[in-house]
This record gives structure tokens, C-alpha cells and sequence, in this order.
């Protein structure tokens, strides 16, 4: 994925520029734990990346992805 939403501070802080963000943080709150006083789009995981489909969908037919297929940032 291309340009800054790969960042996440870069796309929490375009949503927090946004009047509908702050409506759904204060309605979707409740439904969130461990946040810890802060709001939902500051308390998500940041999980490491397991599967590239890009590499995937470059297989040749009929060739199953390895967990040994390096991603873009490892080679």
C-alpha cells in the first residue's frame, strides 16, 4: 500500500482533523477495552505483517505461497 497509510500516526492524525471522527469516537468508545482514557483510534495494535498478497497473486497457477516468501521490506 502506497504513501501515508502505511504510516499510522499519519493516518490517525488525518482522522483526527476530520468532525466525523470525533462523532464516532465518542459513540464507538464503549465498545472498546483497555484503552486506558484514550480514544479508539489511539489505542489500536500495530501487528506485524504476515502475508503479502501482492507476492501471492504473482505466483504462477497452481504454485502455493510459502511462509519463506520474503516481503518487499525484507528483501
Amino acid at each position: 500500500m502506497p504513501g501515508p497509510a502505511r504510516d499510522p500516526d499519519v493516518a490517525v492524525a488525518g482522522m483526527d482533523s476530520t468532525e466525523v471522527n470525533s462523532r464516532w469516537q465518542a459513540e464507538m468508545a464503549e465498545f472498546f477495552e483497555g484503552l486506558a482514557g484514550r480514544t479508539p483510534d489511539h489505542g489500536f495494535l500495530v501487528l506485524a505483517e504476515i502475508f503479502h498478497l501482492s507476492e501471492e497473486r504473482a505466483l504462477p497457477p497452481g504454485q502455493p505461497a510459502t511462509a519463506a516468501t520474503p516481503t518487499p521490506e525484507e528483501t
